[in-house]
């Protein structure tokens, strides 16, 4: 966990890494709420940045989405669907 700015997985071999920033305030369209704009969550972050590390998946993978879309039905329902719908927002 970090405050630098930077959300990152690596899977390298038998060494995985992850990193966090908790300050993340990057916004998505909820895609199972009427494409509401909705923060994205330290939890989606954690899921999405650990299925890197898992699955080995570079930056921008769709897989990586939609795996995360998976964990995160069970915790609150949202669905973000593509790997461009993640933008700053200041409304």
């Amino acid at each position: 966990m970090n405050r630098i700015g930077e959300n990152a997985a690596y899977y390298k071999g038998e060494r995985n890494i992850m990193t966090v920033d908790l300050s993340t305030k990057k916004f998505m369209f909820d895609w199972n709420n009427n494409h509401q704009i909705t923060r994205v969550s330290i939890t989606r972050i954690i899921a999405h940045e650990f299925s890197h590390s898992v699955l080995g998946t570079i930056p921008d993978n769709n897989a990586t989405v939609i795996k995360t879309d998976a964990i995160m039905k069970s915790i609150n329902n949202t669905r973000r669907a593509t790997t461009d719908n993640y933008f700053d927002y200041e409304g």
